[in-house]
């Protein structure tokens, strides 16, 4: 299981495009993927208008994956969502919502982790 652990705001920099880019690529290969937004990456999930810094809104791209390429392995530190004084209701996005303990145990499924 390839491992991605999406950590960076969505708009800051060209990590989080670049995160989901490659997430896009071994989708689309065929390989068993699972995705975690920690930290500041739980904002990837936060549906936000992003016309006035002109750059795409990357939830229609995680839509794709979840409808077209039927990508369900999305997850959410429900930690780090608190931290940030969200919740679940918040997210634009199906993600399921995992505390530190089963974070874990899904992490540890992995054979590979790439970290952005």
């Amino acid at each position: 299981m390839l491992t991605f652990i999406n950590t960076q705001t969505p708009h800051s920099s060209d990590v989080a495009r670049n995160a989901l880019d490659m997430i896009m690529m071994a989708v689309s290969m065929d390989q068993p993927v699972q995705v975690f937004f920690m930290h500041d990456g739980v904002w990837q999930l936060i549906n936000q208008d992003t016309s006035a810094i002109e750059r795409k809104n990357a939830l229609v791209k995680y839509r794709i994956l979840a409808e077209v390429f039927e990508m369900e392995e999305l997850y959410v530190c429900a930690q780090s969502l608190a931290e940030r004084g969200l919740n679940a209701d918040a997210l634009s996005l199906q993600a399921t919502t995992l505390d530190s303990a089963a974070l874990q145990q899904k992490l540890a499924l992995s054979t590979k982790v790439v970290r952005f």
